[in-house]
């Protein structure tokens, strides 16, 4: 490696992107080598062989604002997907429907809410008022990035009147996402956890 190479590893040292590579480098070692005596410093990351791939796996948790990216590491871990496949788009999203199938309602709700509370400030609206006012497109990405969960979609008012507003090709784009067979079955299920939904939703007037 040459100097100007390493230089460069140390200057974005403090950069979002580079953090937040160099805790998925020491996290995966700490994960997969329990056995390991001494923790891995910056020093270790710059001068690893793996510095591109995790450097890489870094700016996409930061172009992608992934959802809980502890939980997204703790999946590809588990699934045993390859560090070059770490970035993909198909493996990511394979992530999000599982997460949001497994995720308590609260947390469902919790996360759901932030979203429409962050669109409301960026728009200078109620965010009561985010299904009424927030466009199609923009409701299709928060769906298939994971920002906005089935919990809230089908058990508000405003998020079942948006679904059925939806044309053919965006039901098509979140259908994996919000399932209805997959949902209804686990609904069933959950009835006290529909009913708090359901009661929080209403209190909002969402």
């Amino acid at each position: 490696m040459t100097d100007a190479k390493l230089d460069y590893r140390y200057k974005v040292k403090d950069e979002k992107f580079a953090r937040l590579a160099f805790y998925s480098f020491t996290y995966f070692y700490e994960k997969t080598m329990p056995h390991m005596r001494k923790d891995k410093s910056y020093d270790d990351f710059a001068k690893s062989k793996y510095w591109n791939s995790f450097i890489e796996f870094g700016r996409y948790l930061v172009e992608v604002n992934v959802v809980s990216p502890d939980k997204y590491l703790d999946y590809l871990l588990s699934k045993k997907v390859k560090l070059e496949r770490w970035s993909s788009d198909t493996v990511y999203e394979e992530y999000i429907i599982e997460n949001l199938k497994i995720e308590t309602p609260q947390k469902a709700l919790e996360r759901s809410v932030l979203t429409m509370k962050k669109w409301a400030d960026e728009c200078n609206e109620d965010w009561a008022m985010f299904f009424k006012l927030v466009t199609a497109n923009r409701l299709v990405f928060y769906i298939t990035a994971g920002k906005l969960s089935p919990w809230i979609l089908y058990h508000s008012k405003g998020g079942l009147d948006a679904l059925t507003s939806f044309s053919d090709e965006q039901l098509k784009l979140v259908n994996k996402y919000i399932s209805p067979i997959y949902w209804n079955n686990l609904f069933d299920k959950n009835k006290e956890d529909v009913i708090f939904v359901k009661q929080v939703m209403k209190k909002a007037n969402i």
